[in-house]
């Protein structure tokens, strides 16, 4: 369990079983027979239930903990005249401590022990060891435990998730005699993938991340330069793309437009016959329609204002040609983060600007022309104002009105746009 400050909290608990066997052939009991009850005791009592529980605080590099060796009841043979011997639970503990030093860049640790075994019924017992882990690959090490003597260990690590020790505890005399030397192998493997920047502890994996002192300042430089980077790109990326749809517009430029000569009609009452509707005839001088803004220095833009002066007397005029400048020209586009942004849908495009006021100047000057649903938007990935005569959800609706405003001399480039996300 994570606690605050790169700390941890673990705990653990174990279940198993324990049999002996006693051959009572081999002992020699003189007169007595094999049906005594001291004997049927021994066999018995000969399977034991064993279980255990443990909890460790690790601060940092410093460790500190506590086990219950015994949980269920466990039976044992005593010398004292054979006799069966009950221990009750939780009558004996276990308490011990560790500290790593790390040296060499970290990459070898000292670490020492200080075990403190406590039991109600027997003597309680000190023991120190001191293990040294060399490159987090071997460790060598040593303990004395009190009134038994002294043991030797060592092993090697896999990966950092295998390792394998054996220990040799030393024959002693006297009051706890060990009349022969004791042999032990440990093996430990680890389960599962380590996550980075979390409190770990474990024998077999000692490494750790290797930070320099000003780790922090080190992040925060590399988060700010990437973020540099990231502006940097951004309008490199802005620039581009406005100098390709500069080069588009100059590459796709369509010359102004010519008014033709009106035939007389036979009839002073008839009127041009198209599939746009009745338009208004104003009486208004054209040139008064709208103001050109000042600074416009784009041919492109210049040319669509153009286009409110020499269709003024008869906006919604019809060509009759095939010929379309933008054929089957429909373009795509996301939806950008700005208050002014193209909504989604489908747009039939009647012009294109980079500046929002001239887009506003041509929009206002369709309104006056009696195209009402005329209006303008930006659309920040191309970094462009649109202005466009119709919108619709149904692409198959927008493409009737672009096919029905591009019959019409002043939108005969008109073309499609969609906004998606």
């Amino acid at each position: 369990i994570q606690l605050p400050d790169n700390n941890m909290f673990r705990f653990g608990f174990s279940l198993g079983a324990a049999w002996s066997k006693v051959d009572i052939n081999a002992l020699n009991f003189g007169t007595i027979s094999p049906s005594d009850p001291i004997q049927v005791d021994l066999l018995d009592n000969n399977f034991q239930i064993l279980s255990n529980a443990g909890a460790s605080l690790h601060i940092k590099a410093f460790n500190i903990g506590i086990s219950l060796p015994n949980i269920i009841q466990p039976v044992y043979l005593t010398t004292d005249a054979f006799t069966v011997s009950k221990i009750n639970p939780f009558e004996s503990a276990i308490i011990h401590t560790s500290y790593r030093f790390y040296f060499s860049n970290n990459f070898n640790v000292f670490e020492p022990y200080v075990v403190y075994r406590f039991n109600k019924s027997l003597p309680s017992q000190l023991e120190a060891a001191g293990i040294l882990h060399l490159q987090h690959k071997v460790w060598i090490g040593g303990s004395y435990k009190q009134d038994f003597g002294i043991s030797a260990l060592g092993g090697f690590k896999l990966n950092n998730l295998l390792g394998v020790g054996y220990s040799y505890t030393l024959k002693n005399v006297g009051l706890n005699e060990l009349n022969t030397p004791s042999h032990e192998i440990h093996i430990g493997l680890l389960f599962g993938e380590r996550q980075k920047r979390k409190p770990y502890y474990s024998f077999v994996d000692t490494d750790i991340d290797k930070h320099p002192k000003n780790y922090k300042a080190l992040v925060a430089r590399q988060k700010q330069k990437e973020k540099a980077e990231a502006r940097k790109h951004a309008a490199e990326l802005a620039k581009k793309k406005a100098d390709e749809e500069k080069a588009y517009r100059e590459a796709i430029k369509v010359q102004p437009s010519k008014p033709e000569p009106t035939p007389e009609p036979t009839n002073p009452t008839q009127q041009p016959q198209h599939d746009a509707g009745a338009r208004f005839k104003t009486t208004e001088n054209p040139l008064n329609l709208f103001k050109k803004p000042i600074g416009i220095n784009d041919p492109q833009e210049e040319e669509f204002l153009k286009r409110l002066e020499v269709h003024a007397e008869n906006a919604d005029e019809l060509h009759g040609e095939d010929f379309h400048p933008n054929a089957e020209r429909h373009e795509f586009v996301k939806k950008g983060v700005y208050s002014n942004e193209m909504d989604f849908g489908n747009y039939v495009i009647a012009g294109a600007f980079n500046s929002e006021t001239i887009a506003k100047t041509y929009s206002e000057g369709l309104k006056k022309l009696e195209f009402e649903s005329a209006y303008y938007g930006y659309v920040s990935e191309r970094s462009i104002w649109y202005v466009y005569i119709s919108k619709s959800n149904d692409i198959n609706k927008s493409r009737e009105d672009r096919d029905k405003y591009r019959k019409m001399h002043i939108f005969k480039d008109a073309w499609l746009l969609t906004v998606q996300e």
